[in-house]
């Protein structure tokens, strides 16, 4: 037998990354790094490096560092290469084109050379703060005497600082906020308070609605909270099960765990026996019903067939009616062969 071998060459630049977005604000600078990788099996010459915008943007300069790229790259080697994007007064997208023109050693048919590209999208923003508030909104229930707290989280998620951070007191008096003393906040840092609702014995039960402004150097927003007192110490929730394909499953079963309540000393003793362990099943629009349980901290266990499980935590507030959707991932069948037969697998 007879064997033949042939050698082929490969020519070849990659830039990498080969798509990048920048996000970064307006009145800004931002650096982006690039590797040139020479992939092919000969050396290769650099002729050029360029960057052009797919318009006309008058606010945005660029500018390239190539002094640690070689005039030539062997094969597999790679060089580092910097591109600097200035932005002024500009908010919205740029789509700018990076080029690097090589030829081959010795050159190639291609008078022009050949050329790898990559793509740069810039998505500029305003240069200004944004407060987040997480939640936004409080809307707890509660039995008179009791006292619950809820931690507000405020997150400058913008693009500068913000300063001058302050909060008001609610009006109702046994509504207490307690602050943290920052009153500023970079890109991205975050602060906590504490809004704590203590209704008196004596109060008459009912909804009651209060407010927390929230202001900064740059506006200001509203928190607002919403009590219901009450003198029931459960509750009913609903569960509401879909995979993520937005199916409903009627199959789901989900397993309640009390984990603690400081209601307990307010029913009698069967409802809190029945509510340290629960067990439902969905219906045909995968809703899961549990009526009338102890108010407090329970750990949810939901399952269905064909999908993958899931573990929460829940928090049962006296007297409010709650729902929570829940989605589960759905896992392709397998077959698997077992005694004698195909039977459907939950395994990947």
């Amino acid at each position: 037998m007879r064997q033949s071998s042939a050698q082929f060459t490969i020519e070849g630049i990659v830039i990498e990354p080969h798509v990048l977005d920048i996000d970064m604000p307006a009145h800004s600078s931002e650096e982006a790094s690039f590797a040139v990788t020479n992939v092919g099996t000969g050396d290769v010459k650099i002729l050029s490096v360029s960057v052009l915008p797919q318009a006309a943007y008058s606010e945005i300069k660029t500018d390239i560092d190539v002094s640690q790229v070689a005039e030539t790259l062997s094969s597999q080697e790679s060089r580092q290469l910097s591109l600097t994007f200035q932005v002024g007064d500009f908010v919205g997208e740029a789509q700018f084109t990076l080029t690097v023109t090589f030829d081959t050693v010795p050159p190639g048919n291609d008078p022009d050379g050949y050329e790898a590209t990559a793509s740069v999208k810039l998505i500029c923003q305003p240069a200004e703060p944004i407060l987040e508030i997480q939640p936004s909104a409080i809307d707890v229930g509660i039995m008179p005497g009791f006292s619950v707290d809820t931690a507000i989280t405020l997150v400058n998620t913008g693009y500068i600082g913000l300063t001058s951070l302050s909060l008001t007191d609610p009006v109702l008096p046994w509504i207490q906020l307690i602050r943290s003393s920052q009153t500023s906040l970079a890109r991205e840092e975050s602060t906590t308070a504490i809004v704590r609702i203590n209704p008196p014995d004596q109060i008459e039960t009912g909804v009651y609605s209060d407010y927390i402004i929230i202001s900064h150097d740059q506006g200001q927003a509203i928190l607002p909270i919403t009590v219901e007192v009450t003198e029931l110490a459960v509750a009913d929730l609903a569960f509401h099960v879909l995979n993520d394909m937005g199916f409903t499953l009627s199959d789901a079963e989900i397993v309640l765990w009390l984990q603690e309540s400081k209601y307990a000393e307010s029913v009698g003793d069967s409802i809190v026996e029945r509510s340290q362990n629960l067990t439902g099943v969905g219906d045909e629009n995968g809703q899961v019903m549990f009526d009338a349980i102890l108010a407090g901290t329970y750990t949810y266990e939901v399952s269905a067939p064909y999908h993958d499980g899931l573990i929460g935590t829940i928090v049962v507030e006296p007297g409010v009616s709650q729902d929570k959707d829940i989605s589960l991932q759905f896992r392709p069948l397998r077959a698997v062969a077992r005694t004698g037969f195909i039977e459907p697998s939950l395994a990947p």
